[in-house]
């Protein structure tokens, strides 16, 4: 289980890495996302670019975390909200786009389901 959670780290960090440096370069070619890349350049046309921007650091913030098994909990909690929006994303505007953001929230849950020890005393109510 230790092995398969350090590949799944591994191969999880790189991609969340890869896809946050990619809203600073553009580098994947992502002509089938039409509408997607409208709305995308939409957000940047009314000012708020920066928002991708933001997300783009997080996740490379994030990315790392993962690959240097620095702050790993954390990373994963603080995947959840922005794999929902992925899932959302690509549900409302690029279904073909679909695979990638499910087995992104397939290995951040695995993750999670490891660090499950850790990650349970942030659930338990307090009765105090």
């Amino acid at each position: 289980m230790k092995n398969a959670t350090s590949v799944v780290r591994i191969v999880l960090g790189v991609l969340i890495v890869f896809s946050g440096a990619n809203k600073f370069g553009d580098w994947l070619n992502a002509a089938y996302m039409k509408d997607a890349m409208q709305f995308v350049v939409e957000l940047s046309n009314i000012g708020a670019g920066f928002v991708i921007k933001a997300i783009g650091l997080l996740e490379i913030l994030i990315g790392l975390a993962l690959l240097t098994n620095k702050f790993t909990i954390l990373a994963t909690l603080a995947l959840i909200p922005l794999i929902i929006g992925i899932l959302v994303f690509h549900i409302f505007l690029d279904l073909k786009g679909i695979g990638v953001a499910v087995i992104v929230f397939v290995m951040n849950i695995f993750l999670l389901y490891s660090y499950k020890d850790n990650v349970s005393a942030i659930f338990k109510f307090n009765n105090q």
